[in-house]
């Protein structure tokens, strides 16, 4: 967006009267076309595709080659002609030439180096896994920027319109990389199977696995195997209505917290390979074979 309004106030041409102004404005822009390098990383945080990484080598020599056109073009010719206006020398503009030359030939490097690793920006988001319409919208923008910036620099109006259309590409891009990334958080949250704490102690009339806060697929654990209270705890068969209780050992069950294993898809049990319980028990609740 900066580089759009600087556009605005550019120069088409280089005279005596736009030679301050054009080499000041070049020595900000100096420190300005980088950062469309920068967003290409900016873009690519996270991605460790080879693709990525030739994507972010490119942006690097996109801004070494541009800034080369800055500096010859731009504050260098622009210096020649304020220096031949002040001191009455015309004959030091004839030198500008050969700098525009050199320094557009720079360029052409840069800008094809950037429009390179847009492309590859792009295919290194959609190998990452990201799949929506801001990609496309953000990668059709992006490229129509890039494809503009080949021979327009940032002059009005051409120019003003690519990096207005660069800008719209990286935000989208930023976007749609959020949006994948919280989605999946969200999912792999939902689907937690937190673990029993040793330090945790059993709550008389409930389960100790109802920890307050923690996000999981149940609202609250639906273990009914779990003790409740020093009463039951001597109880060593079931009652005729609950039969999820045989198996469960009858002593020294407060003392064993690691038997509670995790929230499963039928509720806790004793962990696997804690021996507590009968085979019977574990095939009847659907889970894994305990270890023999």
């Amino acid at each position: 967006m900066l580089l759009a309004i600087v556009g605005v106030t550019h120069p088409h041409h280089l005279n005596p009267d736009t030679a301050s102004y054009w080499k000041n404005m070049h020595v900000g822009l100096l420190l300005l076309f980088p950062l469309l390098g920068l967003d290409l990383w900016w873009v690519l945080q996270g991605v460790r595709h080879p693709l990525a990484w030739a994507a972010r080598v490119l942006a690097f020599v996109y801004a070494g080659f541009y800034g080369a056109l800055d500096v010859l073009a731009g504050i260098a010719t622009g210096l020649m002609v304020e220096q031949a206006t002040a001191t009455g020398q015309p004959g030091l503009t004839s030198v500008n030439e050969w700098l525009f030359d050199e320094g557009n030939a720079l360029a052409v490097i840069g800008v094809w180096a950037f429009f390179a690793a847009c492309l590859l920006v792009v295919i290194s988001v959609y190998l990452h896994g990201v799949r929506s319409w801001r990609l496309i919208l953000g990668g059709v923008l992006l490229m129509a920027g890039a494809w503009m910036f080949l021979s327009s620099h940032i002059y009005f109006p051409l120019g003003v319109i690519a990096m207005l259309l660069l800008a719209g590409g990286f935000s989208l891009l930023v976007w749609a990389r959020g949006a994948t990334e919280h989605s999946e958080v969200r999912v792999r949250t939902q689907r937690v199977i937190p673990s029993v704490h040793p330090s945790t102690p059993p709550q008389s009339g409930g389960c100790r696995h109802r920890w307050p806060g923690l996000r999981t697929r149940t609202s609250r654990c639906r273990c009914r195997a779990a003790p409740r209270g020093p009463g039951r705890q001597g109880r060593t068969g079931p009652r005729r209505s609950e039969p999820w209780r045989a198996g469960w050992p009858s002593s020294d069950s407060a003392s064993r917290p690691a038997e509670h294993g995790r929230v499963g898809r039928l509720g806790c049990g004793p962990a696997r390979g804690s021996g507590a319980g009968p085979g019977r028990r574990w095939r009847r609740s659907g889970r894994w074979p305990p270890r023999r």
